[in-house]
């Protein structure tokens, strides 16, 4: 839906996406992956975000969809970070990420027309030192996560 609104796409076009959506639209305002599916119909918010955003790109109020905000904030835990779904509800960095322009108002149609000309070119190196450390973090600790599930499962 974002990228046929960005192309220029007519409500035709976009229509038949967001009747699926509704159709498909879960009892408490968010989505899943798919309907029907055999894994399983609970919302997430790796898919609400994404809906929250094409239907802000298709120029949709929210208030329309029942707030489906409230849905994705229910993922939210204390850190801030959002787990993928209700059985599923430690920190995802893939929920988080998601999750972060959805609440913003931001969709990828307004990407290219943000305005940065005020942000500041000049890096801190220890805040700059510090974001690649929590990178380097996460993607050990993902690691590890996944030898220990391999090792369990085996």
């Amino acid at each position: 839906v974002q990228a046929l609104f960005a192309a220029g796409g007519d409500d035709q076009q976009i229509r038949p996406s967001l009747d699926y959506f509704q159709a498909a639209q879960n009892e408490d305002g968010g989505w899943t992956y798919q309907k029907p599916s055999d894994f399983g119909e609970a919302t997430d918010a790796n898919s609400t975000s994404l809906v929250i955003q094409a239907l802000q790109a298709a120029g949709e109020s929210l208030e329309s969809w029942g707030n489906p905000i409230d849905a994705l904030v229910l993922f939210q835990d204390a850190s801030g970070a959002f787990g993928f779904n209700a059985a599923m509800p430690d920190a995802s960095l893939l929920a988080t990420v998601q999750a972060i322009p959805a609440l913003a108002g931001i969709d990828y149609t307004d990407m290219g027309t943000l305005d940065l000309s005020g942000a500041s070119t000049e890096v801190n190196q220890d805040l700059l030192m510090l974001t690649l450390g929590i990178i380097l973090g996460l993607i050990v600790v993902a690691v590890l996560i996944g030898r220990q599930r391999q090792s369990t499962e085996a």
